[in-house]
């Protein structure tokens, strides 16, 4: 019975065989994703971390997964675009570049929202471009130079249409090389920025 049930080349391997052709296939496709040198000890990361120790301690991977999409959703104002910016910097200071998406602030306001968190300033005066302190100056003025140099693009013209924003960010990742794709207000999209369900808002 079982001679009928199957098709194919007939071909028999090991799992010796198997196994080798395995390694090979990803220790290039992992040398050509994370750009590592012939010979690095160093494994690529499995987990993005946000660099809150406390919380990375208890995901699995260190972090968010790496190569696996996931989800922040929680109520309103309970801190979801924070810990999304915690990983974003984290990122793009420690693995590569990163794809910010937002349906709901502009490129200006998500910089400032990246100060507001590192320099612990008041990020409603930041948003008016004010800096209330004179000595919190100092501190907004170097942060913005280090945010500067970091490989973070901001997609601003965001479809209406979840496939239509999926294509447009596959083009930026590949031809910037981004590690991490985040979006703010995720869900909003396909319902045509109409929300809708449990949460305001989320960040994936």
């Amino acid at each position: 019975a079982l001679q009928g049930a199957f098709r194919g080349s007939g071909q028999v391997r090991t799992i010796a065989e198997v196994v080798g052709g395995l390694r090979d296939q990803i220790e290039q496709r992992t040398a050509a994703a994370w750009g590592e040198a012939e010979g690095d000890d160093d494994p690529p990361p499995l987990g993005i971390p946000s660099g809150i120790e406390q919380l990375d301690e208890q995901l699995t991977f260190g972090g968010i997964p790496v190569g696996h999409p996931s989800l922040l959703g929680a109520d309103s104002s309970t801190g979801k675009s924070a810990l999304a910016n915690r990983w974003i910097r984290t990122c793009a200071e420690r693995i590569g570049p990163v794809l910010d998406c937002t349906l709901e602030d502009s490129a200006e306001s998500r910089v400032l929202r990246h100060v507001a968190g590192s320099t612990m300033t008041s990020n409603t005066n930041l948003q008016r471009y004010v800096v209330q302190r004179r000595e919190d100056w100092d501190a907004v003025a170097e942060d913005l130079a280090s945010l500067e140099r970091l490989p973070i693009h901001y997609l601003e013209e965001i479809p209406e249409d979840v496939n239509a924003l999926c294509h447009q960010a596959q083009r930026v990742i590949q031809r910037e090389g981004c590690r991490l794709w985040v979006v703010d207000y995720a869900q909003l999209i396909p319902s045509g920025l109409q929300r809708s369900g449990p949460y305001e808002d989320s960040s994936a």
